[in-house]
């Protein structure tokens, strides 16, 4: 009697010869060492589900199951709230919408999730919250952009439940074994532009769970870094894949990620092209997939199997109105200008007793008279030496300007059109060139009326005008750039109202999303002492003069939430 079992890693037929076209009929391939046809795709051995038995029946049967869900699982991935208990540390909570992306990544058929909410939903707060409710994941591998490393530290160590070990990495770092009370977490945080050169030691770190940040960035299979990437994640038990564009222009750029995910369901990449890619040959005989056909089947299959994805328009109600974000940048890069800094600070001490005793009283200030006092007891320092600490924040802005760029960059893979703020101009120039390609308007002090408005107008009515670089005071009044949500800070102003009301030309009335607000700073500058310190003041104020009620005033967090 002819039978179906799991051996060799395949699945395996054997009968009569009078049985072949059984297994024939459905693309099975005969093995003539082994006398036996065979497949390693589950779909393919699904018709054969009658004749299976042991291993082989059960993950057939698995499969069917699975897919026979897919509707459910659909629905899944739309919603908002979720019946789960995921720990949480003392003083935070997760989002209704949050804990319904944890439950769905927990429950895929493979373990792995595609988490594909709009930027600013917090995909790494529902990351972290899938290792809080899998006690079985100890070692974690984190790859994500460069700019954002040192947010990932941070957010690990303040949404892990569980004692962490959280090493960001860097030159000479070896692979950290787990150690410490039974339950711990060590986290491993690298970049994208160091996977290909560093794969042999990522790969001996056999992670339970590897999160892939930005995993768009794997749209090209050829490419070093997406082949390194395959190599580090297949060996994982779980992988968890963020972005807020999963595809940047064609389904075609999905693929890697989707077979990475689910191999199963996403078995072969010319049967993907040929569903979703609109297939054809040019002119010259080449072999073309960069088209598309049958995306609502795709988006279907998607959430069926992988994918969890909700917009800010689904959670509107959840949202607070602004989300600001203190992302902190790697000081390793920024040595010399924090060195200027700190001498800067140095010698403000001769005319008062302790600059940074002042800035840190800048920090604790409850309230706009005590920060007030504060302002007041540093402007006592002489201005020569004000002078000197303003040009070392200079040089720490322009030395900054590249990692704003991709900042912005990565930005705008999720959001159509973004808003900048600088103060200096040649930091403005700057930004301004290096982002020319996705179209920049910007505003000047100085700018004529008429010029003024030719920028607002193309910024808000012209899609392929998408990047908006403005003097914090100059554009910080009087105009309106509601064509965007995501405003990003270059340089930081020491007047929380001032970049109130920068922000505010996002925040009023036409603005029809949450507004997310992201302040670049380097860890260990004046302006990072600053950041947290502003943007508290900048909540306070809003509940204090009643823009906001106070438990619904502007989220503040230190670090990046998705």
């Amino acid at each position: 009697m002819p039978f179906v079992e799991k051996a060799n890693g395949r699945f395996e037929f054997r009968g009569a010869y009078g049985d072949r076209l059984v297994p024939k009929a459905q693309r099975w391939r005969w093995d003539p060492d082994a006398r036996c046809w065979w497949t390693d795709r589950l779909e393919r051995a699904v018709p054969l589900l009658e004749y299976a038995k042991g291993a082989a029946e059960d993950e057939i049967a698995a499969f069917v199951a699975d897919r026979e869900h897919a509707e459910e699982r659909a629905e899944a991935s739309r919603a908002t709230s979720a019946d789960i208990d995921v720990p949480c540390p003392d003083g935070l909570a997760y989002l209704p919408f949050q804990l319904a992306g944890i439950r769905y990544a927990l429950t895929t058929r493979t373990g792995n999730a595609l988490i594909a909410d709009e930027m600013g939903l917090g995909k790494t707060i529902q990351a972290l919250g899938v290792v809080n409710v899998d006690e079985t994941i100890r070692t974690v591998l984190v790859i994500c952009p460069n700019t954002v490393k040192l947010n990932w530290r941070r957010e690990c160590k303040k949404w892990l439940v569980r004692p962490s070990i959280v090493l960001v990495w860097g030159a000479g770092m070896r692979i950290v074994p787990v150690d410490g009370p039974e339950g711990t977490v060590v986290v491993h945080i690298a970049n994208w532009d160091i996977l290909s050169r560093r794969v042999d030691s990522f790969d001996a770190l056999r992670a339970d769970l590897v999160i892939l940040d930005e995993s768009q960035r794997m749209k090209n299979p050829n490419a070093s870094r997406t082949r390194a990437a395959l190599a580090i994640a297949e060996d994982a038990a779980r992988v968890l894949c963020l972005t807020g564009t999963p595809v940047l222009n064609r389904p075609e750029e999905l693929w890697t990620t989707v077979h990475l995910l689910d191999a199963a369901h996403w078995p072969q990449r010319e049967d993907f092209e040929r569903e979703h890619c609109r297939v054809f040959v040019d002119r010259w005989g080449h072999y073309k997939a960069d088209g598309t056909s049958h995306l609502d089947g795709l988006s279907d299959k998607l959430r069926g199997t992988i994918m969890v994805r909700r917009r800010k328009a689904d959670v509107l109600a959840e949202l607070p109105q602004k989300r600001r974000q203190v992302v902190e940048l790697d000081p390793s890069n920024y040595q010399l200008t924090i060195e200027r800094e700190a001498k800067a600070l140095g010698d403000a001490r001769r005319n008062m007793s302790d600059a940074r005793e002042r800035l840190h009283a800048i920090d604790a200030a409850r309230n706009r008279e005590q920060y007030a006092d504060a302002m007041r007891e540093l402007s006592g320092v002489r201005m020569s030496e004000i002078a000197e600490i303003s040009r070392a924040r200079h040089e720490t802005a322009l030395a900054k300007v590249q990692d704003v760029i991709r900042f912005v960059g990565d930005c705008l893979e999720a959001e159509p059109k973004v808003v900048v703020f600088a103060h200096h101009r040649d930091v403005h120039a700057q930004i301004s060139a290096g982002l020319r390609t996705h179209g920049v308007v910007g505003i000047l002090g100085g700018d004529k009326i008429e010029d003024r408005e030719a920028a607002v107008g193309a910024f808000q009515n012209d899609p392929a005008v998408r990047v908006f670089v403005g003097s914090t005071t100059a554009a910080g009044i009087g105009i309106t750039l509601t064509a965007a949500r995501c405003v990003v800070f270059a340089e930081l102003d020491w007047t929380p109202a001032n970049m109130t009301q920068a922000e505010d030309r996002t925040h009023r009335i036409g603005q029809t999303g949450s507004v997310s607000v992201y302040h670049l700073v380097v860890d260990g500058s004046i302006d990072a002492m600053l950041a947290s310190a502003l943007v508290e003041k900048q909540a306070v104020i809003d509940a204090a003069v009643g823009d906001v009620p106070p438990d619904e005033s502007p989220t503040v967090t230190l670090g990046l939430e998705g």
